[in-house]
């Protein structure tokens, strides 16, 4: 874990940099650095101006918007596939009706509009070579 305290420039230039493979996350003056990869999913939480960075058995809170998150994550690796739930293709590991399933036992829901294109996005990421075994429910 890495905390320090960063300039209001190095913060401006961070933000700008916008899609790397790190993420700085505000936690009040001090920022902590998270690897992009190893993010498995990202939620709002409900009734609150924060999201919640789920990094296999640890949670981070940060305020900042879904729309501003998603502009900063790699667009490849992440997916907005419910209003408040965005999830990292590199940790799925399953697929249901109306919900994907994470590794770690995380169950996301889907919204209907999303599903066809997280199916499409999970077969192009497999494609480009970064296999995963993963299974489809057959669900009616």
């Amino acid at each position: 874990m890495i905390e320090r305290k960063i300039t209001e420039e190095e913060q401006e230039a961070v933000q700008k940099e916008g899609i790397e493979r790190n993420r700085w996350v505000s936690l009040g003056r001090i920022y902590r650095k998270i690897r992009q990869e190893d993010i498995v999913c990202i939620r709002k939480l409900k009734g609150a101006k924060y999201v919640e960075y789920v990094i296999k058995e640890e949670r981070i809170r940060e305020r900042i918007s879904i729309a501003l998150l998603l502009e900063e994550l790699d667009k490849k690796r992440f997916l907005l596939v419910d209003r408040g739930h965005i999830v990292n293709l590199k940790y799925v590991t399953g697929i249901g009706k109306r919900s994907v399933y994470m590794e770690g036992g995380e169950e996301i829901p889907v919204s209907r509009s999303q599903m066809s294109c997280l199916k499409r996005e999970i077969e192009r990421y497999l494609r480009e070579g970064r296999s995963r075994t993963f299974q489809v429910s057959r669900e009616k």
